[in-house]
């Protein structure tokens, strides 16, 4: 049991008792549902997610805007077990997964992919890893999901090294089905000639189930890392990323940035909690007219087009692997296979050049956009001042070397 205090502005509705909260997320004051649901006075904000916050009135007139203090209370609800707490702010990383059904009969993605992301976790009491990560689990077909249901028991009552881990870093959760197609008797198009992306029934309640589960999790942590239902985390992937995301902070032609993109599809990408809401309002605005991935790739144009700018960083490696062949799309044309484990984000074939790593910068850092040097090539010198060659080392090894400030030769 938790408490925190936040400020919200409500404007109080006198016909059906509720309150409409504005949540300060980042720097923008904007419309956004809260987690969980409030209770001021007789009147409540009816949340969707997993506590309950309990708040005082300020002294003032009944209806009308109000400035409320919410002390929250973070207490289980139907998605946690009986006595286990639903953290607000608990972690800086939550990873989000979503599954469905549709996979092959006997496939183990779900399984598969909780592994490998576990065994990148820690998982001594004293690792300071250990209370910055949370793993968001959302199924989005509620009763059909067996193995859902399956893991999620052998992870409350389990005592293998999974369960344990399962129990410290995995939130489950049942989508609600809150967020709906806005046309669900639209007729599907033909995958093959599409020339517009124009998204299908299975394609629109991704988008959906996508903005489910970004409502949840935006009040989770400060960074958010969107991950597929059929990838598996590659060995070192965590470090490579906390060093990428570290890297992109620290440059200056990366600080700022708007997403770093460490893998390919709407897959292995981290992005600040704070910008949640506005890409919420994106795709819930344009659900019907393209796919979410083709629907994120714009909502970050604008982000780079904005002022100032924000810019699109990018790992030099992919850091997830990619599991199946099974798609949300009915037909598929032949296309090249997918990059494994350590492959070149600058080669990516589904990936939009400016969604690629930028090889001017191999030399001077593994994350693009960087201060690319305009002649020569810069030795890469390690702590010891010993020289470095990149393509010498193993990509995982990326993260033990100060790739950011090279010392440079003298000439």
């Amino acid at each position: 049991m938790g408490t925190m205090r936040l400020r919200h502005t409500f404007q109080h509705d006198p016909d059906s008792q509720q309150l409409v909260g504005r949540l300060m997320l980042g720097t923008k004051r904007r419309p956004y549902p809260l987690p969980c649901q409030a209770h001021v006075g007789r009147a409540s904000i009816l949340g969707r997610h997993g506590t309950s916050e309990q708040a005082r009135r300020h002294p003032a007139a009944s209806g009308g805007r109000e400035e409320c203090e919410l002390t929250l209370a973070y207490v289980a609800d139907e998605d946690h077990a009986a006595g286990e707490t639903c953290p607000l702010y608990r972690s800086g990383l939550a990873f989000g997964r979503q599954f469905g059904p549709g996979r092959q009969t006997g496939t183990k993605y779900l399984q598969r992919t909780l592994e490998t992301l576990l065994d990148e976790l820690p998982g001594g009491e004293e690792d300071l890893w250990r209370n910055e990560v949370s793993v968001l689990v959302m199924n989005n077909a509620p009763g059909e999901h067996a193995e859902f249901e399956e893991l999620r028991r052998r992870a409350a009552t389990g005592t293998d090294r999974f369960s344990l881990k399962a129990r410290h870093y995995v939130t489950w959760l049942n989508n609600p089905g809150l967020v709906a197609d806005p046309t669900p008797d639209a007729a599907d198009p033909d995958d093959l000639h599409n020339p517009d992306d124009r998204p299908g029934r299975q394609v629109r309640k991704q988008t959906c189930d996508l903005i489910a589960l970004l409502r949840h999790a935006a009040p989770l942590s400060r960074y958010y890392f969107f991950m597929e239902d059929d990838f598996e985390v590659c060995p070192f992937a965590l470090r490579a990323l906390h060093t990428a995301a570290v890297k992109a902070n620290a440059q200056r032609e990366s600080k700022g940035w708007v997403a770093l993109r460490v893998s390919y599809g709407m897959n292995g990408v981290l992005m600040h909690n704070a910008d949640i809401p506005d890409l919420v309002d994106y795709l819930w605005r344009h659900v019907t007219r393209k796919p979410p991935d083709l629907l994120w790739a714009e909502w970050v144009a604008l982000q780079a087009r904005a002022r100032p700018p924000r810019p699109y960083a990018v790992y030099r490696y992919n850091v997830l692997n990619h599991l199946g062949a099974i798609s949300s799309f009915a037909v598929r044309p032949d296309r090249p296979g997918w990059p494994g484990c350590w492959a070149p984000m600058s080669s990516v074939w589904s990936l939009a050049l400016s969604e690629r790593y930028n090889r001017r910068c191999r030399d001077v850092s593994d994350v693009s956009p960087c201060a690319t040097r305009p002649r020569g090539r810069a030795s890469l010198r390690d702590q010891r001042g010993l020289p470095l060659e990149p393509d010498g080392l193993e990509p995982w090894m990326s993260h033990q070397v100060n790739w950011t400030a090279p010392v440079l030769p003298r000439t």
